[in-house]
Formats: C-alpha cells, sequence, structure tokens
C-alpha cells in the first residue's frame, strides 16, 4: 500500500477531464449543428467543406443572377413586342393607302399616323431600360474611322530588301499568257513572312493562348501593300479583315474591308482575307479565333501552342499565296508570287516583278478604314468558375436598321413599302426568336445549377453538420463516464481516510 504517489487518483482525473473535453465538445456540436467548429475538429474536413460552401454561395447568386438575365430578356422581348404590334398598324396603312378610293387629303392623314407611329418605335427603343440598361440600343454599327499597323511579329519578317535570289528553290507563278521565264536573280521583291508566328511560340517561355488570340486579333483592319516596280499606280497585296471580340473586353469590332486603304490613300484591292471566318483548315468549319479559344478554355501548355501558332501561321500563308495568286491572275500582269515554303517550315511567299531589276519595291504596313464596334454584349455570370457565363447578345433597334426611315405611302405607285414593312416586323421577329432562344439556354442553366447546388450542399451537409442521434449517443456515454469518475474519486478518498487510520 503506496501513500507517495496517489495513482488511481491521477489515472482517474485523467479520465475525468478526457470525458469532460469529449462532453464540452459533445455540447458544442449539439448547440452549433456543426461537426466541424474549428479547425483541429476535422483539417481536411474543414478545407473541403470551405471550398463546397463556395462553390454553393457561387451557385446561389448565380442563381439570382440567371433570373436577373431572363427578366432582362423579358423587358426587351416585351418592348419588342409592342415595335411588332405598331407595325402590324403600319402595315394595315400601307395597304389601306394603295387602295384607290383614297384621295391626297386622305393619304396625309394615314401618313400623319404612320409618322407619329415610327416616333413611338424611336420612343421605345430609346426608354426601355433596365437597370438603367437600354436593352435595345446595345450595338451601335455606326461606322468608325481608325488605323492600325500590321504587328511586329509579322513587320519584322516582311520586308522589300529580300532577294529571291537569297532562296534557294522555290515553286513559281506565272501569269497567264506567258510562256517565257525570266531570271530571278536578284529580281526586286517583297516577302510576307509568317514564320514570326512560329519563332515567337516555340514551345519555350510563359506565352499563354491569351497571347495568340491577341497576336491574330492585332492583324485584324490591316493590310501589306506591295508596289508595282513597273507602275506607280497599283499595289499588291493582302488585308486582314473581319469581326472578334477585342481581347480583354466584351467588346466586338468589325473591320470594314470596303473602306480600308493603305496609309497613302491607295484602297485596298480585292486581295484580302475575312480572318472572322477563316477556318483553321479547308476541311473544318472551327474558325481561327474559335480554335484559339478552345486552346484559352483548356488552358493550352506552351508545346500544344507551339503547334497551333505553326498550324495558324500555314493557314495564313497558304490563304494570302492563294489570294494574290488569283488576283494577279485576273489582272494577267507581269507580276509574279512566289513560293518560298518549299521545305515545309517557312510559311512565306514573295512577289516581283521580273522586267525590273533595280527598283525597290515599297511597302505599306499602315492601313486606315472604317469599323463597327458593338459596346453592348452582356454577360451573364452563373458561378464561380471563371468561364461560367453566357453572353446575351441584345439588339440595336432604330428606324435604320428596321429599314423604314424615309418609309412614305404618298406615292400610291410604289408597293415596294408593302414589302419595306414585311422585313422590319421579320427583323424584329429574329430579335425575338434570338432572345427566346438565349432564355430558353438560361432556363436549363438554372435548372442545371439547382441541381449541382443542392447536390454539393447535400456533401458539404455530410462533411460539415452534426449528425444529432450519434452525438447524442455520444453526450449519454460521455455523461456517464464522468459521473463514474466522479463516484470512483469518492471511493479513493474513503480508501485515503482508511489508510489514516492506520496511524492511530
Amino acid at each position: 500500500m503506496r501513500i507517495r504517489d496517489n495513482t488511481p487518483t491521477i489515472n482517474t482525473l485523467r479520465n475525468f477531464n478526457t470525458n469532460q473535453t469529449a462532453l464540452q465538445k459533445n455540447l458544442e456540436k449539439l448547440s452549433s449543428g456543426y461537426k466541424i467548429n474549428r479547425a483541429g475538429d476535422d483539417a481536411a474536413g474543414l478545407a473541403v467543406s470551405e471550398s463546397m460552401r463556395e462553390r454553393i454561395k457561387g451557385l446561389d447568386q448565380g442563381h439570382n443572377n440567371i433570373n436577373d438575365g431572363i427578366e432582362m430578356i423579358n423587358t426587351a422581348d416585351g418592348a419588342m413586342g409592342e415595335i411588332t404590334e405598331i407595325l402590324q398598324r403600319i402595315s394595315k396603312l400601307s395597304i389601306q393607302a394603295h387602295d384607290g378610293i383614297y384621295n391626297d387629303e386622305n393619304l396625309e392623314e394615314i401618313q400623319n399616323e404612320i409618322t407619329e407611329l415610327k416616333n413611338e418605335i424611336i420612343r421605345i427603343t430609346d426608354s426601355t431600360e433596365f437597370n438603367d440598361i437600354k436593352v435595345l440600343k446595345q450595338h451601335d454599327d455606326t461606322p468608325q474611322e481608325y488605323t492600325s499597323e500590321v504587328p511586329s511579329w509579322l513587320k519584322d519578317h516582311t520586308s522589300s530588301s529580300m532577294r529571291v535570289g537569297n532562296v534557294s528553290g522555290f515553286n513559281q507563278y506565272i501569269a497567264p499568257g506567258r510562256n517565257d521565264t525570266p531570271a530571278v536573280d536578284n529580281n526586286a521583291s517583297a516577302v510576307i513572312d509568317f514564320s514570326g508566328l512560329t519563332s515567337k511560340y516555340n514551345g519555350s517561355g510563359s506565352l499563354t493562348a491569351d497571347d495568340l488570340y491577341k497576336d491574330v486579333y492585332d492583324l485584324l483592319g490591316t493590310s501589306i501593300g506591295m508596289s508595282c516596280a513597273t507602275c506607280t499606280s497599283h499595289y499588291y497585296g493582302v488585308a486582314f479583315y473581319g469581326a472578334a471580340v477585342e481581347p480583354g473586353s466584351n467588346i466586338t469590332k468589325e473591320f470594314l474591308r470596303e473602306s480600308m486603304s493603305y496609309s497613302n490613300g491607295k484602297p485596298v484591292t480585292n486581295s484580302a482575307i475575312d480572318l472572322g471566318n477563316l477556318t483553321i483548315d479547308d476541311n473544318s468549319s472551327e474558325t481561327i479565333f474559335g480554335y484559339i479559344s478552345f486552346l484559352k478554355e483548356t488552358n493550352a501548355d506552351p508545346s500544344t501552342l507551339s503547334d497551333a501558332a505553326e498550324k495558324i501561321a500555314n493557314r495564313l500563308y497558304s490563304k494570302t499565296l492563294d489570294t494574290l495568286s488569283n488576283v494577279i491572275n485576273e489582272e494577267d500582269h507581269f507580276n509574279r508570287v512566289l513560293d518560298l515554303n518549299v521545305d515545309g517550315s517557312t510559311p512565306a511567299l514573295a512577289i516581283y516583278d521580273y522586267r525590273d531589276n533595280n527598283n525597290s519595291v515599297d511597302v505599306q504596313f499602315n492601313t486606315n478604314g472604317m469599323q463597327k464596334v458593338r459596346t453592348g454584349n452582356i454577360w451573364i455570370q452563373c458561378s464561380s468558375v471563371q468561364d461560367d457565363r453566357i453572353l446575351l447578345d441584345f439588339p440595336y433597334i432604330n428606324l435604320d436598321i428596321l429599314g423604314i426611315k424615309d418609309f412614305d405611302i404618298s406615292d400610291r405607285d410604289n408597293q415596294s413599302n408593302v414589302e419595306d414593312i414585311k422585313h422590319a416586323i421579320d427583323k424584329v421577329s429574329e430579335f425575338r426568336a434570338r432572345l427566346g432562344a438565349q432564355q430558353n439556354r438560361l432556363e436549363h442553366t438554372r435548372a442545371s445549377n439547382e441541381v449541382m447546388d443542392e447536390n454539393v450542399t447535400s456533401s458539404e451537409s455530410r462533411i460539415r453538420d452534426t449528425d444529432i442521434a450519434k452525438e447524442k449517443s455520444k453526450l449519454d456515454k460521455n455523461s456517464i463516464l464522468i459521473q463514474s469518475a466522479q463516484n470512483i474519486l469518492g471511493q479513493i478518498d474513503k480508501t485515503t481516510q482508511g489508510i489514516l487510520q492506520l496511524f492511530g
């Protein structure tokens, strides 16, 4: 029998404190409803559940965003429905005006009503708003002036200093009607070389698909023009035009081919390439910009970007070669187009005039033109995922777009105005159908998000929420153990009293 160290008491107190701590945690979990109240309760579970919570909150807000988008579409659709009713009334009036029983005074009254109805269309399009956003004034297609220069990756590889004679091996294009084969050494030439894109994206460095998109986008609205060595009135060149979304914004810019001119004022010829619609190859429906957008979505690695840049450079080169060859073929001039890509790794071509060995060829890189800027694209963010969003493509409506700005029924013999109103109604119907399709998509997205929200919430609950029945049983167990420990401490105290009695 030992009295120096009261081991039974120490052991009992330790168990008592352990059960007391467990009991406190039981009470905390039952009172809060959470199984994890601090990181120490379940470190891994906390990290996973917090990530799920963020996802749930994002889905909840995305649900609200989608509802706002649907209401915005309903606002625009309601306004366009009223515009359709007005156009139907104008159609009826125009048909009435072509009835021969009406005199000039009657026609004037009919025209007055049509004028008022047209003014109401203007008022509706100008005043229809959703949260101060004019939903029917989203795409202003009024052309704007611009000046662009060929991007450095192409300009640095394009010049008038390269001599054809310095290139070993090439396929020579000869204009029709010419049977002679001129000497090519030292002929004045201008070179268009797309290899700058492939050398920039060589598989090393930190360039991304966003950078590649910007590099190709920078070609839009630009042109490369080369003067004719034996004439002063003509340029051979190629222009890059089309429409695409500006990098880093939701602005769509459309460059107008018919307005493009070189910096010296000479208009761009018909040798132009529509980059907005240019597919990645002849057997694909995917455009160049669509292809790069896919690379952005899939976070393409440097090696993939290198292959993509080479593919795009060769596509631009081949279309430029075909386009220039066709122009020279049609004009039956003395110029030649040389294919310098005989090795399959140098996407370059040259233009020269074999009748002149001394004159240099002037190369123009600056381009003036007109562009349409569409600034009204509205994105609906559907969740906390960065690119989980939907574009709402609202229309821009005015009397010019509808084709009825100068609508007049005073000329009895002009039957075309009846057809003009039909086209205007069809135009509004097209806008409404497009928005209706987007609304259907939003409703499906909302339903999908609701299912995802439910599943993620259920998973988060299993990790984070308290199982009341299980926790209550633990509480009862720990309460019993605490009471037992208290009783044992009482028994130990009696034993101690017995030992003291031995000392009389």
